[in-house]
């Protein structure tokens, strides 16, 4: 009210002593402050004579006859109100947006309305959560059923599965990998991702095969407005997108994105090495950088709207490279000391079109090339004075047509298909890894392998889809894909991976639900590879029981419970006694199960928040050897609480948020002794005769670990407590946004591993290797 008076004063005032007034048309022109454009339907409101205009799509609206100075009064939805004096025509005014309420992507709810085992966050959600360093993705780490291989990177293990039992889409096209080495950064630009859909488990036929989880990441439609402009800037990284329309007709538009690090453009491979040098150690024994880490990506979508769907063509590329001269094994793998170099690259193009026919039939056709190329040397081969390498490269073409009937709106009948062919040139000479169960094998006993030729590969997995709804409450779902995979050297899988869910909406707040389904997996490449791997091996199988459901209890609050039980069988294990192609066989199962919970508030208003619990146990068996380990990704207990909120008084426009993570450790096999190792005179290595002095032996080789009972240890209890604080400056034609996220703001120490020395001398006194310190990770936008 007293502003309101206080404005009326003023401009009584203006009139008194303004001057002459003078009559002429007065033109106004409204637009949002930071550059998006003008505003329509805004309402201008002549407060003196309370006429009135909405603006057109332009922004602009046009009175005549106007006596100037004019007071006016401007309104518009998810805008703050303007009061304001024009003493000129035309005038541009700019309102300032307000915080609207944000509820979950509904767009995300209509392509994928199975609610088992799913998490699914929207934009401001994904853009603000604290502890992700600006990576809308790494918000994965956050979530309940997830476990982190560690706290900077970006892979994780989902319900008791392996790292590389998870699958990836990118606007529904798969990519080689979602996170750049190291996993401090995801391969895709903050500023495109719109949403993600993770499926914990139990997802329904259209995705792919895959034992742990999926991770479906939409990236929002380019802007077709306007040209716009953004430069980012952050600790080890910058990045550039522009995008705007095509034509003058607007159905067609663009974005091009691309980032790269700058580490290895500011610090030389010697500041590096003095930055990161360890003085314990003898200089010898040092590892070395040659290159500096670096890393980019690139992202282009071309987006053309049809009457009645779209098309988009897509590019998607991101690489990798390190180089350095690895020397602390000299004395522990004599083999795998020498130059380690890492080259990894993806790419992938591809088109997706989308069509609605009519009411009832709708499609999504999908077709991909996608390759993904590593180049790896380490080591040195004492036969050949070379580093061993691995050098492949997988162009792959993907076919996934789907198509859509929706008889009534409570009948869903779907099918489709994924279609690929591979031709794989792959070149190596290397030693067969040891499995996992077996932690006293190395690099230098192991059996190395030469091989240089192209594998061929095919793979076909039409699927079926049924979902009906019953009374309004009660849904059922039924799903049932088969897979026929061929390849090079014998490989023929093939088997059927049923599905089906049931959910019950007992009231408008409750939501209960149950899922099972079997899963199949192709084994990794290396392990089918005739002359490395066995290539009668068959798919991995995974069998997902899922209980749970959804208590909404408050308007914004819904607490999510779940219950799953996971056996999994023909997992591939390796046999080190054996020669290939028995070295690796289906002989292996595993078992997880375990309980999540999570409390949420849907993201409003910029608050939003959640806080979750998981309670997990995972194991597996190698039935060859008869050992049988807790899982390494196993982590029993685990707690996360992520809130944000807006700051009150002249900090308003500040928005804090803090993510409190504390779980017990990950298991950990220890090293209880060493022995020393000689070369023997007829060949291969065993125990030096005096081990009390086994370096001075003349055909001492190196130190032989000896490790306790495989992940019989657990890693220290581990918490972490990180705060960002993030700001938005609207301008008139541009915007920057700026953030500060502090890793580790209580300086704990949490231990990821221990060092027991290059020659493992420090077995009584063996270091604590911890993980991320405090560190303050920023990012600052430009967007015009």
């Amino acid at each position: 009210m007293h502003s309101k008076l206080l404005f009326r004063a003023l401009v009584g005032l203006i009139f008194l002593y303004g001057g002459a007034a003078t009559a002429m048309p007065l033109e106004i022109t409204v637009k949002a402050l930071g550059g998006d454009g003008p505003v329509a339907e805004a309402t201008v409101v002549l407060t003196a004579s309370d006429q009135y205009q909405t603006t057109d799509n332009s922004g602009m609206v046009s009175f005549p006859g106007i006596e100037l100075p004019q007071p006016l009064k401007i309104l518009a939805p998810g805008y703050e109100t303007l009061l304001k004096v024009v003493k000129k025509t035309p005038a541009t005014l700019y309102l300032t947006p307000i915080r609207a309420e944000i509820a979950e992507v509904e767009v995300v709810a209509q392509r994928l309305p199975e609610k088992v085992s799913k998490i699914t966050l929207s934009e401001d959600e994904l853009r603000h959560t604290p502890g992700s360093q600006g990576d809308p993705l790494k918000v994965i780490q956050s979530l309940p059923g997830v476990v982190a291989a560690n706290d900077a990177g970006g892979q994780v293990y989902i319900r008791g599965s392996d790292l590389q039992d998870n699958g990836v889409w990118i606007n529904r096209l798969p990519v080689g990998y979602l996170f750049h080495m190291g996993g401090l950064q995801s391969v895709v630009n903050p500023d495109l991702v719109k949403d993600f859909n993770l499926f914990l488990g139990g997802f329904p036929a259209e995705y792919d095969n895959r034992l742990g989880g999926f991770i479906d990441v939409r990236l929002r439609e380019p802007k077709n407005d306007r040209l716009h402009q953004n430069y980012s800037l952050g600790v080890y990284q910058s990045s550039l997108l522009l995008e705007g329309p095509m034509g003058e007709s607007k159905t067609d538009s663009v974005v091009v994105a691309g980032r790269r690090s700058y580490v290895d453009l500011l610090l030389s491979a010697d500041a590096f090495n003095n930055s990161m040098n360890n003085s314990d150690t003898p200089e010898a024994e040092r590892n070395q950088m040659v290159s500096v880490p670096e890393f980019y990506d690139t992202q282009l979508i071309w987006r053309h709207q049809l009457p009645h769907g779209s098309v988009e063509s897509q590019f998607f590329t991101a690489g990798d490279r390190l180089a350095l001269l690895h020397n602390s094994s000299k004395k522990s793998d004599p083999e795998l000391a020498g130059r380690l170099s890492i080259d990894f690259s993806s790419k992938t193009i591809g088109t997706v079109w989308r069509e609605q026919w009519h009411e009832k039939l709708d499609q999504v056709v999908a077709f991909s090339y996608s390759e993904v190329a590593q180049d790896v040397s380490v080591g040195k081969d004492p036969a050949t004075g070379e580093p061993f390498y691995l050098k492949s490269s997988t162009p792959k073409y993907t076919f996934q047509p789907e198509f859509h009937y929706n008889p009534s709106p409570e009948s869903l009948f779907g099918a489709g298909a994924e279609l690929v062919w591979m031709r794989v040139p792959i070149k190596m000479n290397m030693g067969i890894p040891a499995g996992a169960d077996n932690p006293d094998a190395n690099f230098t006993e192991s059996t190395k392998i030469t091989i240089d030729k192209t594998i061929s590969a095919r793979t076909i997995e039409p699927y079926l889809k049924v979902r009906q709804q019953w009374w309004g409450r009660l849904t059922c779902d039924l799903g049932l894909r088969y897979a026929l995979t061929t390849a090079s050297g014998g490989v023929d899988m093939r088997g059927f991976s049923p599905r089906a869910g049931l959910e019950y909406q007992a009231n408008d707040a409750l939501l209960l639900y149950g899922r099972w389904g079997k899963y199949l997996q192709l084994p990794q490449g290396y392990e089918v590879l005739e002359g490395f791997g066995n290539p009668g091996l068959d798919f991995t199988e995974a069998e997902h029981r899922i209980l749970g459901g959804r208590y909404t209890f408050l308007p914004k609050w819904a607490l999510q419970g779940e219950y799953y039980y996971k056996p999994m069988r023909k997992l591939v294990v390796i046999n080190s006694s054996a020669a290939p192609p028995d070295t690796f066989t289906n002989n292996g199962t595993g078992l997880a199960y375990g309980v999540d919970l999570m409390v949420k508030r849907d993201a409003s208003d910029g608050t939003m928040g959640w806080l979750s619990y998981s309670y997990g146990h995972s194991e597996r068996t190698n039935h060859e050897s008869g050992k049988e380990y807790t899982f390494a990704g196993d982590q029993p207990h685990t707690m996360t609480l992520v809130w944000g909120q807006p700051m009150t008084g002249f900090l308003h426009k500040w928005r804090w948020g803090i993510k409190l993570q504390a779980h017990t450790g990950q298991p950990h096999t220890p090293v209880v002794d060493r022995v020393g190792t000689c070369a023997n005179p007829s060949g291969g290595y065993g125990a030096c005769t005096d081990q009390s002095n086994a370096e001075a032996d003349p055909n001492f080789a190196y130190w032989r670990p000896v490790h306790g009972e495989v992940n019989s240890e657990r890693l220290p209890f581990y918490y972490k407590l990180d705060l960002r604080l993030d700001r938005e400056w609207l301008y008139q034609s541009w915007k920057l946004d700026f953030y500060l996220d502090l890793q580790n703001v209580t300086f704990h120490k949490n231990v990821v591993d221990y060092d027991y020395g290059n020659s493992y001398e420090k077995i009584n006194h063996r270091q604590e290797v911890t993980g991320l310190p405090f560190i303050p990770f920023f990012g600052l936008e430009a967007a015009f």
